[in-house]
């Protein structure tokens, strides 16, 4: 936890700092997790590759267990991946914790996080769902 804590922080800090230098600074295209991107069936979340061919997003997929926020109110979607003995708690967008309260338990979903460089090795937070 402390780990994500971290790169968390550390992700935040370098937008932080090109945010204030750059005053108006557009967003970089490759950039979705800064956008809320909440898709359904009829639509799907983009799949984002930087020069490299590696992807610039975190997919998860599996059966929707439930929605919470916790005490600091962070939104968390808990879903059992498929293959998975366990249910996996993600912390998702305020719009896809708002779109999954309509979902049922077991309903099939797949959810997106995006991140600026593939190196970062950062879990970005879940702000695209496709059902």
């Amino acid at each position: 936890m402390t780990g994500f804590i971290n790169s968390s922080v550390a992700v935040i800090g370098i937008l932080a700092l090109e945010t204030c230098s750059s005053p108006r600074a557009p967003l970089p295209p490759a950039a979705p997790e800064l956008r809320t991107n909440t898709r359904s069936s009829d639509a799907s979340c983009a799949k984002p590759t930087d020069a490299a061919g590696r992807a610039l997003y975190e997919m998860v997929r599996g059966a929707f267990v439930n929605r919470r926020i916790d005490s600091g109110g962070a939104r968390f979607i808990e879903l059992k991946p498929v293959g998975a003995a366990a249910p996996q708690a993600v912390v998702v967008s305020s719009d896809v914790y708002d779109t999954a309260g309509r979902l049922e338990a077991g309903h099939s979903i797949a959810l997106f996080g995006y991140v600026t460089n593939a190196d970062a090795g950062s879990h970005p937070t879940f702000s695209c769902i496709e059902f």
